[in-house]
């Protein structure tokens, strides 16, 4: 009788239901960054530019590709990490003689990434930028 009261204990056990996924935890945490962005930049050398837009897409590994990053054209495309809300330009980075030294952003909200850069594009003075890209 207690082989029987526990082989039925442990089908019972075995149906427990898994637990629920947080739903406002996305199951790639680059998903809420990517997409097709309206870039409003403004460079401290230059002054503000017209807005233009860029696309960040997913890529392998930790990584999202920025397509059109600093107006460089959509064929060449930055290489940025994700942690959590902060993204992070991986640094050296040569898109057509424009060179990332550094650079970072923030995703405010769901529509809002305020991002800050230095590029190296071959003038006397680097380029320092803060850009706000919106959805």
């Amino acid at each position: 009788m207690s082989f029987c009261v526990w082989i039925v204990g442990l089908s019972i056990q075995s149906c427990k239901p898994d637990p629920k996924e947080d739903p406002d935890v996305p199951a790639n945490p680059k998903s809420k960054f990517l997409g097709t962005w309206k870039c409003s930049e403004n460079s401290l050398r230059d002054g503000a530019s017209q807005p233009f837009y860029i696309t960040i897409s997913d890529s392998v590994n930790d990584y999202v590709l920025i397509s059109n990053f600093y107006q460089v054209g959509s064929s060449k495309k930055a290489k940025a990490t994700v942690n959590g809300s902060n993204i992070n330009l991986i640094a050296g980075q040569n898109l057509s003689g424009k060179v990332i030294l550094k650079g970072s952003g923030l995703l405010e909200n769901s529509s809002t990434i305020k991002m800050n850069y230095i590029i190296d594009d071959g003038n006397p003075h680097t380029d320092t930028c803060t850009a706000t890209l919106t959805k």
